[in-house]
């Protein structure tokens, strides 16, 4: 009797140890009860009825990258060029809907449908430099459009058997001569900016010129004065020739501004 007893014992043990399945960390497992996908499962030890429920399938639950190249019009029919990811990986409890699609296909669906949310939400801004201003904005409306968008009672996370956690958007990928052009020209502006920072010691500079062409003989507007300064500073592109000036007053708002400009730069660092 105590022998038939240890041996049921040992049998139940058995059975028991065949029923414990460890799915390894950052993975999920596809179970298959009688050959037929049932459940899905995510990491840790996990309780099966031996032999009729098999693992089936398994998957990696690491997040996956999807870079998006997007080409969009504005409202101004200005062409923008986006550089977008979006981050998405297997859903563990829908993994029977994941394995029923190839890698390429999910991916396809989702490039698809991310395109077709920003193309529209682009289009609702002006202009390059209003879609640059709003990038965070867009990207977060195209994740709420998203997670709403149903193919049929499913939404397309759920028929496709993923979880997408963000749709990013960077700045435009611009060729090299274009994109060195864009510095110069922002470092331009912030330069200008300095200037215009400075316009009244600038108006003190015409003032001063003024005083010094009336001393040479000439009479000189303000107003063409204070263009003649703007011009030394480069803040307007004009040539002095153009204000008539005699080599004397010329000489006079060379030697204005090159006794100030030093000092106005370094103010407005």
């Amino acid at each position: 009797m105590v022998l038939l007893m240890l041996f049921s014992l040992a049998l139940v043990a058995a059975y028991a140890y065949l029923c414990f399945f460890v799915v390894q960390p950052y993975s999920g497992v596809l179970f298959a009860f009688l050959g037929i996908p049932t459940r899905g499962v995510g990491p840790g030890p996990k309780l099966i009825f031996w032999p009729f429920e098999r693992p089936f399938k398994q998957a990696s639950l690491l997040r996956r990258t999807l870079a998006i190249k997007l080409t969009a019009d504005t409202k101004d029919e200005e062409v923008i060029h986006l550089d977008m990811s979006a981050e998405y990986e297997p859903a563990v409890k829908r993994l029977k809907r994941f394995f029923g699609f190839e890698s390429a296909q999910i991916e396809t669906a989702l490039t698809d449908r991310i395109r077709s949310l920003t193309s529209i939400k682009v289009r609702g801004y002006k202009d390059h430099d209003e879609v640059m201003d709003h990038l965070s904005e867009i990207g977060t409306a195209v994740m709420e459009k998203f997670k709403t968008f149903m193919i049929g009672n499913r939404n397309l996370e759920a028929y496709y058997g993923v979880k997408v956690h963000a749709v990013l958007i960077n700045d435009p990928e611009l060729p090299a001569k274009l994109t060195e052009a864009e510095v110069e020209r922002k470092a331009q502006e912030k330069i200008n900016e300095k200037r215009r920072l400075e316009m009244g010691e600038v108006k003190k500079l015409a003032q001063d010129l003024v005083k010094q062409a009336a001393k040479n003989g000439q009479d000189l507007d303000f107003r063409v004065a204070l263009k003649i300064i703007q011009t030394q500073l480069g803040i307007i592109k004009e040539s002095t020739q153009n204000f008539g000036l005699t080599a004397d007053t010329s000489k006079t708002a060379e030697a204005v501004v090159s006794s100030i400009v030093g000092r106005l730069f370094k103010k407005g660092k």
